[in-house]
């Protein structure tokens, strides 16, 4: 197999991966409660892990145990411009969720973690899924 089909094969793969790995966090989110117990200590010590993994991800484009030229083709132009807009969307809907929980703050308080792993998971997935979906459109095109 040639690196253009070992990368467009990568390619394909990532932005399925991609797709579910943000289904999954926000699914994780939905059905995770904290109960101040040491057990949550882990979890949030997990979920902090995998969100930086999944941050660096969408900032590099993962694919690390590929070759560097398999790797160079799947970071092409289209896919760096991707990735600059999903990132755009991530801000933008964290900044969001900062806004409502801002204003929610006044008739339901929030703890300051609670609020920052929401800001966090709506923004992480939010740029998930618009990469995924945007790779995935590239790729079928």
């Amino acid at each position: 197999m040639t690196e253009i089909e070992q990368a467009e094969r990568s390619g394909r793969i990532r932005a399925r991966v991609v797709i579910a790995s943000a289904a999954i966090f926000l699914a994780t989110f939905a059905f995770s409660q904290d109960g101040g117990r040491s057990v949550d200590i882990v979890r949030m010590l997990a979920w902090a892990i995998w969100s930086a993994t999944l941050l660096l991800i969408l900032a590099g484009g993962g694919a690390w145990a590929r070759p560097m030229g398999v790797r160079r083709l799947m970071n092409d132009e289209v896919t760096r411009a991707n990735r600059q807009s999903s990132l755009a969307v991530g801000f933008w809907v964290a900044m969001g969720t900062a806004a409502v929980l801002f204003v929610a703050d006044r008739y339901e308080p929030f703890p300051a973690q609670e609020a920052a792993r929401m800001i966090l998971t709506f923004g992480i997935a939010a740029a998930l899924l618009r990469f995924g979906l945007l790779e995935r459109r590239a790729y079928s095109a």
